[in-house]
């Protein structure tokens, strides 16, 4: 008997994967552009094809299992039958004693049994090879069936990912975009700012924010009155003649030209304690005071943080900048300024109290420098400039933390004096 199993050459047990690849091997080995002999080809070809169209097919494929146990049946049964020749008497043999009743029953019945034990062994074995290959194509079926599902959720996870990244560019482009219609806008308000200062308080500019331009600090003045007094000696002196006394006027210039009229008497010099006092006036009249409110006119927050009212720009990065005012007894308004454009541009605006610190979070990469004023002072100073850098690792980024930190006694940081033009 010749079954689709032998045409291609594989067990009855065989899974589909094993099929398919005996059809493809015998395929490729028996194509008729191989051989010369084109009809031999294409009829193994024939056969090579219904046989796998068969076993590719569960349903056919199970007819064709059911036919071959069939087939098997016939051919045991048929094997089992004895031939005539073998039971006939031999030529020239005497003739056998003829058998009882009894035994002419028994012998029929002994001869059955051997046969229907057989057939039931065969048919057992038929029945144990189909059962054991219907197992192992619903095992293949389950397999291919879990495999399917394991590229379906790899596809799933796949479109996820791929619409989470979609997601966050998405989000970090309105943030860039966000950005820079908030720097924009600083500057333009920056600008307009510029254009609308005037002369106020008796020549002074007065900045749109409320606070008075910058004043000297108190070794300025100290030099200044040093140097008033000194103008004011030099006056004195240069009035003076020798031998007349500093209360009388020169009496020896009517001795000498007595034909001459008498001059006029000279201007009187300004003493120096009218200097001093005029010093001192116009210093009280330019005393600093701490503003009661922000520039944009709102109440100075309660804690450490960012001032309400202006823009926190250069969202986009890791990096943080601490505000360490824990060692100084002033107050300080402050500003995260970005120096990597012509003109500076404040990216955050923050108060921190004494004896606090504040952590800028959030900070996109770039060149900074922090610029700040002593609420109690009035003075202005700039720090050194720094850079926050961001770097891709194997297992992350890393990211710039920087602290600075202030002190009440001058000279302690590396921070520099600055007037009021370059606060922005």
């Amino acid at each position: 008997m010749h079954t689709h199993y032998d045409n291609l050459k594989v067990s009855r047990d065989a899974p589909f994967e094993v099929i398919r690849a005996a059809y493809k091997s015998l395929s490729q080995k028996y194509h008729p552009d191989r051989h010369a002999d084109g009809e031999e080809s294409n009829r193994i070809m024939r056969l090579i094809n219904a046989a796998y169209e068969v076993l590719s097919d569960p349903v056919r494929r199970d007819e064709h299992d059911r036919w071959i146990v069939v087939q098997e049946r016939l051919e045991a049964s048929q094997r089992g039958r004895r031939p005539a020749a073998a039971t006939a008497p031999r030529p020239g043999a005497g003739v056998p004693p003829r058998p009882t009743a009894g035994a002419a029953r028994a012998r029929p019945q002994a001869e059955a049994q051997p046969q229907t034990a057989r057939q039931e062994r065969a048919r057992k074995a038929e029945a144990e090879k189909a059962d054991k290959a219907r197992k192992e194509r619903e095992q293949a079926q389950a397999r291919e069936q879990a495999r399917a599902r394991e590229r379906q959720r790899e596809q799933e996870s796949r479109e996820q990912e791929a619409k989470r990244e979609a997601d966050a560019r998405r989000r970090r482009a309105e943030r860039a975009e966000q950005d820079q219609r908030e720097r924009q806008r600083a500057e333009r308000d920056s600008k307009e700012s510029d254009q609308r200062r005037g002369p106020q308080a008796g020549g002074r500019t007065m900045r749109e924010d409320g606070f008075q331009p910058a004043r000297l600090s108190g070794r300025s003045w100290s030099m200044l009155v040093y140097a008033l007094a000194a103008t004011a000696i030099v006056v004195l002196l240069s009035d003076w003649v020798p031998g007349a006394s500093l209360d009388t006027p020169t009496a020896n210039a009517a001795t000498d030209t007595p034909s001459t009229p008498a001059a006029a008497p000279a201007a009187t010099a300004p003493s120096p304690t009218a200097i001093a006092a005029s010093i001192i006036s116009t210093r009280e009249e330019t005393r600093y005071l701490r503003p009661a409110l922000t520039p944009k006119g709102e109440p100075w927050p309660e804690r450490s943080g960012y001032v309400p009212g202006y823009p926190v720009l250069n969202t986009d990065g890791l990096s943080m900048v601490t505000i360490d005012n824990t060692r100084s007894k002033f107050d300080v308004f402050l500003k995260l300024v970005s120096t990597d454009s012509t003109r500076p541009l404040p990216v955050r605006t923050s108060y921190v109290r004494s004896g606090t610190s504040f952590t800028m979070e959030n900070i996109a990469p770039g060149s900074y420098d922090v610029r700040y004023r002593s609420l109690d002072t009035g003075e202005i100073f700039r720090s050194e400039r720094f850079e926050l850098k961001e770097i891709q690792e194997a297992t992350g980024t890393s990211f710039a933390k920087n602290i600075l930190s202030l002190y009440s006694v001058e000279g302690k940081a590396r921070n520099v004096s600055i007037p009021e033009r370059e606060f922005p």
